[in-house]
């Protein structure tokens, strides 16, 4: 009781099923749709879980975000919702769910983090194909400022005056 309970969870494409006619061909989104059980089995590990802030892995958008939240999780107090878009070819984003305001929220599309690809990678040495290409985010993090209101019960006593954190969402890309 009292403890500010944060989580983070990979939804593995969690797609609705509105067409974005930007996504097209073998990115098309229509077909990734999430099917309807598994968007309510990952409600209930959420309502399981019952974080206050829980940051989420491979989602389309921010709107898809807010309507899986209206459908599933209604009832659990999430408030403030988050993402933006992460520079990802299949259009996955990070976002965050949380009980308490968020604020600041940013990502670093395509910023440029040093250095070259290596010519391999992984333990058998496989080809890398963007070996000699710039090192820059592909899938961004999402950073966001969140506040933990005074008056919130903090173990039995409430908190005298405002709490800040930064919470980052990252889902590093594969290869």
């Amino acid at each position: 009781p009292g403890a500010i309970r944060l989580a983070t969870y990979n939804v593995e494409n969690l797609f609705d099923e509105v067409d974005d006619p930007t996504l097209t061909g073998d990115q098309d989104d229509l077909p990734m749709a999430k099917p309807a059980p598994q968007r309510e089995a990952i409600a209930a590990a959420i309502r399981a879980v019952d974080a206050d802030v829980i940051a989420l892995e491979e989602i389309e958008s921010k709107d898809t975000l807010v309507w899986f939240r209206d459908l599933y999780l209604s009832d659990m107090g999430y408030e403030y919702v988050e993402s933006i878009d992460a520079g990802d070819d299949r259009g996955i984003e990070n976002g965050v769910l949380s009980r308490f305001p968020i604020s600041n929220p940013r990502v670093w599309v395509g910023m440029d983090l040093g250095g070259v690809h290596p010519d391999t990678y992984g333990d058998r040495g496989q080809a890398n194909w963007m070996a000699g290409q710039p090192l820059k985010f592909r899938r961004t993090p999402l950073c966001v400022d969140l506040t933990i209101p005074a008056g919130t019960n903090l173990g039995g006593v409430a908190a005298d005056q405002p709490f800040e954190f930064t919470l980052f969402a990252i889902h590093h890309k594969s290869g």
